[in-house]
Protein backbone atom coordinates (compact mmCIF):
# COMPACT_ATOMS: atom_id res chain seq x y z
CA UNK A 1 0.00 0.00 0.00
CA UNK A 2 1.54 3.35 -1.44
CA UNK A 3 1.14 6.42 1.34
CA UNK A 4 -1.11 8.16 -0.87
CA UNK A 5 -3.40 5.01 -0.49
CA UNK A 6 -3.19 5.29 3.10
CA UNK A 7 -3.80 9.34 3.12
CA UNK A 8 -6.83 8.55 0.69
CA UNK A 9 -8.37 6.14 2.67
CA UNK A 10 -8.13 7.85 6.47
CA UNK A 11 -9.83 10.54 4.30
CA UNK A 12 -12.53 8.33 3.05
CA UNK A 13 -12.69 6.57 6.12
CA UNK A 14 -13.05 10.64 8.03
CA UNK A 15 -16.06 11.18 5.14
CA UNK A 16 -17.93 8.29 6.10
CA UNK A 17 -17.34 9.00 9.88
CA UNK A 18 -18.75 12.44 9.24
CA UNK A 19 -21.51 11.09 7.27
CA UNK A 20 -22.74 8.89 10.16
CA UNK A 21 -22.34 11.48 12.68
CA UNK A 22 -24.78 13.50 10.72
CA UNK A 23 -27.08 10.61 10.36
CA UNK A 24 -26.97 10.49 14.28
CA UNK A 25 -27.43 14.06 15.25
CA UNK A 26 -30.09 14.02 12.83
CA UNK A 27 -31.41 11.44 15.18
CA UNK A 28 -31.24 13.57 18.23
CA UNK A 29 -28.33 11.42 19.18
CA UNK A 30 -25.82 13.81 20.97
CA UNK A 31 -21.73 13.06 19.70
CA UNK A 32 -19.40 12.55 22.86
CA UNK A 33 -16.29 12.31 20.58
CA UNK A 34 -14.86 11.79 16.86
CA UNK A 35 -11.56 9.43 16.64
CA UNK A 36 -11.26 9.06 20.24
CA UNK A 37 -7.45 8.05 20.84
CA UNK A 38 -5.69 6.05 23.22
CA UNK A 39 -2.37 4.03 23.31
CA UNK A 40 -4.46 0.82 22.15
CA UNK A 41 -5.78 2.80 19.52
CA UNK A 42 -8.75 4.78 18.28
CA UNK A 43 -13.12 4.70 18.69
CA UNK A 44 -14.26 5.96 15.63
CA UNK A 45 -17.61 7.45 17.20
CA UNK A 46 -18.70 7.90 21.00
CA UNK A 47 -22.37 9.15 21.05
CA UNK A 48 -25.16 9.43 23.79
CA UNK A 49 -28.64 9.22 23.51
CA UNK A 50 -31.40 8.14 25.94
CA UNK A 51 -29.06 7.32 28.91
CA UNK A 52 -27.09 5.14 26.91
CA UNK A 53 -23.28 5.82 25.80
CA UNK A 54 -23.15 4.37 22.04
CA UNK A 55 -19.28 2.68 21.04
CA UNK A 56 -19.49 2.90 16.90
CA UNK A 57 -16.90 1.41 14.74
CA UNK A 58 -17.54 2.54 11.65
CA UNK A 59 -16.87 0.67 8.40
CA UNK A 60 -17.21 1.05 4.66
CA UNK A 61 -17.22 -1.55 1.57
CA UNK A 62 -18.17 -1.44 -2.14
CA UNK A 63 -19.60 -4.93 -1.73
CA UNK A 64 -21.96 -6.87 -0.09
CA UNK A 65 -19.45 -8.37 2.86
CA UNK A 66 -21.08 -9.96 5.83
CA UNK A 67 -20.72 -7.22 8.02
CA UNK A 68 -19.49 -9.49 11.16
CA UNK A 69 -16.38 -10.36 8.72
CA UNK A 70 -15.65 -6.83 9.78
CA UNK A 71 -14.73 -6.76 13.50
CA UNK A 72 -11.76 -9.23 14.40
CA UNK A 73 -10.97 -10.04 18.17
CA UNK A 74 -8.36 -7.53 18.08
CA UNK A 75 -9.78 -4.66 16.72
CA UNK A 76 -12.62 -5.19 19.50
CA UNK A 77 -10.21 -5.64 22.49
CA UNK A 78 -8.81 -2.45 21.23
CA UNK A 79 -12.07 -0.70 21.37
CA UNK A 80 -12.79 -2.14 24.39
CA UNK A 81 -9.17 -1.10 25.83
CA UNK A 82 -9.60 2.61 24.68
CA UNK A 83 -13.10 3.10 25.94
CA UNK A 84 -11.37 1.68 29.19
CA UNK A 85 -8.97 4.93 28.83
CA UNK A 86 -12.38 7.09 27.72
CA UNK A 87 -14.08 6.33 30.71
CA UNK A 88 -11.19 6.87 33.15
CA UNK A 89 -10.64 10.58 31.26
CA UNK A 90 -14.55 10.96 31.39
CA UNK A 91 -15.84 8.96 34.42
CA UNK A 92 -19.03 10.84 33.85
CA UNK A 93 -20.51 7.90 31.64
CA UNK A 94 -19.59 5.35 34.07
CA UNK A 95 -22.98 5.08 35.16
CA UNK A 96 -24.60 4.88 32.14
CA UNK A 97 -25.19 1.38 29.94
CA UNK A 98 -22.81 0.53 27.39
CA UNK A 99 -23.82 -0.78 23.78
CA UNK A 100 -21.32 -1.66 20.76
CA UNK A 101 -22.47 -1.41 17.04
CA UNK A 102 -20.92 -1.84 13.50
CA UNK A 103 -21.61 1.03 11.31
CA UNK A 104 -21.77 -0.63 8.09
CA UNK A 105 -22.18 1.71 4.92
CA UNK A 106 -22.29 0.23 1.42
CA UNK A 107 -23.18 2.71 -1.03
CA UNK A 108 -24.56 5.80 1.06
CA UNK A 109 -26.68 3.06 3.18
CA UNK A 110 -26.08 2.89 6.60
CA UNK A 111 -26.88 -0.30 8.82
CA UNK A 112 -26.29 -1.01 12.71
CA UNK A 113 -25.16 -4.29 13.75
CA UNK A 114 -25.20 -4.41 17.68
CA UNK A 115 -21.77 -6.42 19.17
CA UNK A 116 -20.48 -7.99 22.40
CA UNK A 117 -17.59 -7.94 23.57
CA UNK A 118 -18.27 -11.18 24.47
CA UNK A 119 -18.70 -12.72 21.13
CA UNK A 120 -14.87 -11.71 20.61
CA UNK A 121 -13.90 -13.68 24.01
CA UNK A 122 -13.31 -10.74 25.80
CA UNK A 123 -15.30 -10.33 29.02
CA UNK A 124 -17.46 -7.34 29.80
CA UNK A 125 -17.11 -5.17 32.41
Amino acid sequence: MTEYTKISNVKKGFEFEKYVIDYLSNKGFKIVKHRYFSPYGEIDIIAFHNEVLYIIEVKYRSNDLDASSLLTYNKVNNIYNSLLCFLDDYNQYLKFCIEFYLCFINKRHIKFFPFELNQYGIVDF
